[in-house]
């Protein structure tokens, strides 16, 4: 995506941006009163909104600044608990919540309004009408913020458990792959996995971090003034060390074309799960792996993200059986990498072979998964797979200590073989 795209996605995740607008909606309604107040008929009676309103509004106030203050507690205790149960990686997608965000967004505009609205009766600026419309707003006020209360109870009785962060993370993980699906090359063409012949000039990113955004149209644009192509050499998750091209053009370039191509590359500390599959399905190994610890214990829940990581990339596997269906290609100058099937494959399984070598159920659950993606394939990945199920058989062989569960494996070690 270009870059303005990204930065008001990521403009649009942020807590702060979503509690400014609410605030504002918030402040803007207690002044429709003020705006309003010429409106009604003079004959309408006067008390109806005079000192009810203004009590009314002090409690809205009260509540809604102890409300947000808890809530807020809450949502960091939740991360805590995220990043202690799952891993630190997840506490990205429970920040851009957007439940959480919307209900804390409400509150806070609730309360600006009761604000606003207390200091403008104070100064007498709504006059006899005014409090009328004052107080029919206060009403539907209320009536939202029950609403924002009952759905942020149900959402605090499952946000920050290990069960819902998996489902977010999944759910990311699935988002991106179906993503790279729909487009294999970002909109770009397929790297050839060579350098044409003839001059060729690298082009670095100064910055060290990982990449988590390509400017594809600026990369387009840019390869089509110059007239030669430009071949990405990093897709979004890669670790850039400001040594290794970012990418490479077709011929030689002045140094501010150069800057204006490493320009396109969004550098961060951080990587993102946007434009980047790989990043939710190592978080997932992550979980797993903390799940396998000697100090949790919980092989059930590895087996739980073995089972899910077969969800997750059904979709991916069913492609590689597929023949022909190339995309539509928007930039045709610019090349960049496929994602590689047995990156995906390693980023969830190899830290799960490894670290649930001794665990008989586990290891079991890993064949008949790597089985299961086999015959989701129709085969096109069976050579791949069948040497991740020997590497994990092989692992497990030296650490499972009975014979009992070395039988077991090897049964189906070869059911894994059959399949695929």
């Amino acid at each position: 995506m270009s870059r303005a795209q990204w930065l008001l996605r990521q403009l649009t995740s942020q807590l702060w941006l979503r509690a400014l607008a609410f605030s504002g909606v918030g402040i803007a309604a207690a002044l429709v009163a003020y705006l309003l107040r010429d409106q009604l008929p003079d004959h309408l009676d006067a008390k109806f909104g005079a000192d009810s309103v203004s009590s009314i509004l002090h409690i809205l106030a009260n509540s809604m600044l102890a409300v947000t203050t808890f809530s807020l507690g809450i949502m960091v205790s939740a991360f805590a608990s995220a990043a202690s149960t799952a891993t630190p990686r997840t506490t990205q997608l429970l920040r851009a919540d957007s439940v959480s965000q919307t209900v804390l967004s409400i509150f806070i505009g609730a309360f600006l309004f009761s604000i606003v609205g207390i200091i403008a009766l104070q100064a007498g600026l709504y006059g006899l009408n005014g409090r009328i419309i004052l107080f029919i707003l206060t009403i539907v006020v209320i009536l939202i913020v029950v609403a924002a209360l009952l759905v942020w109870i149900e959402h605090l009785s499952h946000f920050g458990l290990l069960a819902d962060t998996m489902k977010l993370v999944e759910h990311a993980a699935a988002n991106s792959i179906a993503d790279r699906l729909r487009r294999p090359y970002l909109g770009a063409s397929r790297h050839p996995g060579h350098l044409p012949d003839g001059p060729v000039t690298p082009v670095q990113v100064d910055r060290i971090g990982h990449v988590q955004n390509i400017d594809l149209p600026r990369l387009a644009e840019l390869a089509e003034d110059i007239h030669m192509a430009i071949y990405v050499e990093m897709l979004p998750g890669t670790f850039n060390d400001s040594v290794v091209p970012a990418a490479h053009v077709a011929g030689q370039i002045k140094a501010e074309t150069a800057a204006a191509i490493s320009r396109a590359f969004q550098i961060g500390d951080d990587r993102s799960f946007d434009q980047d599959p790989r990043l939710g399905c190592i978080v997932l190994s992550e979980i797993a792996s903390r799940a396998l610890s000697p100090a949790v214990n919980d092989p059930g829940t590895a087996i739980a993200i073995i089972n899910r990581s077969v969800s997750i990339l059904a979709p991916w596997m069913r492609r590689e059986s597929a023949t022909g269906g190339e995309t539509e290609t928007q930039y045709a100058n610019v090349f960049v990498p496929a994602l590689s099937t047995r990156e995906l494959l390693d980023d969830i399984f190899t830290p799960i072979a490894r670290d649930g070598a001794a665990v008989i159920e586990v290891q079991i659950a890993l064949q008949k998964a790597l089985a299961s993606l086999a015959d989701i394939s129709g085969g096109a990945t069976v050579t791949t797979l069948a040497e991740m199920a020997q590497h994990s058989f092989d692992r497990a062989m030296d650490a499972l200590p009975a014979e009992i569960d070395r039988d077991r494996l090897r049964k189906h070690q070869l059911v894994a073989h059959k399949k695929s």
